[in-house]
């Protein structure tokens, strides 16, 4: 009975459960075509978001790459002077590179002036004077734009463009004074690309030489010597130094000859001069503000009194005035500096055959003092630089320069020195027959 009841429940659990077939598939279902776009649309924005992400993560690696290789060369740019002043301190010779800007027309040497100096963007510049045909001259302006010097002509007239100076502003547009017909003191500038001219001063019968600087502000400034025996600077209101806008600043009164201004580290304008009287050399600081400073004179070094026809000025970071005087034909070179604790001087060359014209003096990026003078026993331009404390001498032309000869101890020997913005001096001069050439010394090459 009980085996009957067992049974019995067991089939009434299997009935409540239902069939034991399985179930069918689900039946399909219709995705609409709206529904289909969406999912390509997911699936091509993913696809481009990913390829843009490793586009952007390629980018950033590029400029990263970039950033490093232009802080490696900034840094090489920078190490380069110093590599360069090792080894010349160790005696190494670093090669010069000699170009021609030009072949001029000079009627003599005293026409053979010319000024150098390097744009903002580290190209050099050189302003010439160029004796055309014997009775008109031309102020000329030299460019070097990577490959080759472009020569324009700035100005045509009897007797323009003699003793130029060259400098730029720091908004990076060159700049030139000069003498013009009737010693008219001129000033030219190029301003897009076009050069104007305004007559600066006439009433002062300004002289060789002419000495143009700028102050940190735009601010143009030029040193002359007056034919009434006065040195003069002419201070300019205009950073275009338009006519009108020039006042004169007198620094010596009296016994001045032979002009040259600097620019200190703290926007002073130094005013050197020569006094044909008691044969010394004197200088002056005209203030940023408050005007002249006293007049301070040196005769040199012991009791020998030095007089030169024409000298090279400096001043030092450290506020040192330096001078690199012309003491004449079978003479030493010889250069000036204040100690602080007076002037003492530094044999740079005993040549007994040197150049009547002046040595050229320049701060290199290691604020050392170097000289560029004319040798007129081995007819070379040679390069002097200072290592804190010896002199070192280095030839920059291979060979003599051209036509020189002891009856014209000059030619040759008017030399323009400036150091690019990369740290390498550069040298402007010309030979015997009025052809200008520029000299920049290479960086020494390093690992």
């Amino acid at each position: 009975m009980s085996f009957l009841l067992a049974f019995w429940g067991g089939a009434l659990r299997l009935a409540a459960q239902g069939s034991l077939e399985p179930p069918g598939a689900p039946a399909p279902t219709q995705k609409s075509l709206q529904e289909i776009w969406d999912e390509v649309a997911d699936l091509k924005s993913g696809a481009i978001s990913s390829l843009e992400g490793k586009v952007d993560a390629l980018a950033a690696q590029v400029a990263a790459l970039k950033s490093e290789s232009e802080a490696r060369e900034a840094a090489a740019a920078q190490q380069a002077p110093f590599w360069d002043h090792i080894a010349t301190v160790m005696g190494a010779v670093l090669p010069w590179e000699i170009t021609e800007i030009a072949d001029t027309q000079v009627g003599s040497v005293a026409s053979m002036r010319h000024s150098l100096a390097f744009s903002p963007d580290g190209q050099p510049a050189v302003a010439f004077y160029d004796d055309v045909d014997g009775t008109t001259s031309a102020l000329k302006f030299a460019t070097f734009d990577g490959s080759a010097w472009q020569v324009t002509t700035v100005a045509t007239d009897v007797a323009v463009g003699r003793n130029p100076s060259l400098a730029f502003s720091p908004s990076g547009e060159p700049a030139i004074a000069c003498l013009g017909d009737g010693d008219v003191l001129k000033f030219y500038v190029r301003s897009n690309g076009l050069w104007t001219v305004a007559n600066v001063a006439g009433n002062i019968e300004p002289t060789a030489p002419v000495s143009l600087v700028y102050l940190s502000n735009g601010l143009p400034r030029i040193g002359v010597q007056s034919a009434f025996g006065t040195s003069v600077v002419l201070v300019s209101s205009d950073p275009g130094g338009a006519a009108g806008s020039w006042t004169t600043e007198t620094a010596f009164s009296s016994s001045a000859e032979f002009t040259g201004l600097v620019v200190d580290a703290l926007d002073r304008v130094w005013c050197f001069a020569n006094n044909p009287v008691n044969k010394r050399f004197k200088y002056r600081i005209l203030k940023t503000v408050g005007g002249w400073e006293p007049e301070a004179e040196f005769a040199g070094h012991g009791s020998t009194s030095v007089y030169a026809n024409e000298h090279s000025v400096g001043v030092s970071l450290s506020l040192r005035p330096y001078v690199v005087p012309s003491l004449g034909p079978s003479s030493a070179v010889v250069i000036y500096r204040d100690s602080g604790d007076g002037w003492i001087s530094h044999l740079l060359d005993n040549n007994p055959f040197t150049s009547q014209t002046p040595p050229a003096i320049a701060f290199s990026p290691a604020r050392q003092p170097c000289v560029a003078y004319f040798d007129g026993n081995s007819r070379q331009i040679i390069f002097a630089t200072h290592d804190g404390e010896n002199w070192h001498h280095q030839p920059v032309t291979n060979e003599s320069v051209a036509a020189v000869s002891s009856s014209n101890p000059a030619s040759g020997a008017e030399l323009s020195l400036a150091f690019s913005p990369d740290g390498r001096p550069a040298i402007v001069y010309h030979d015997a027959h009025g052809r200008i050439y520029f000299a920049i010394r290479q960086h020494l090459t390093t690992p």
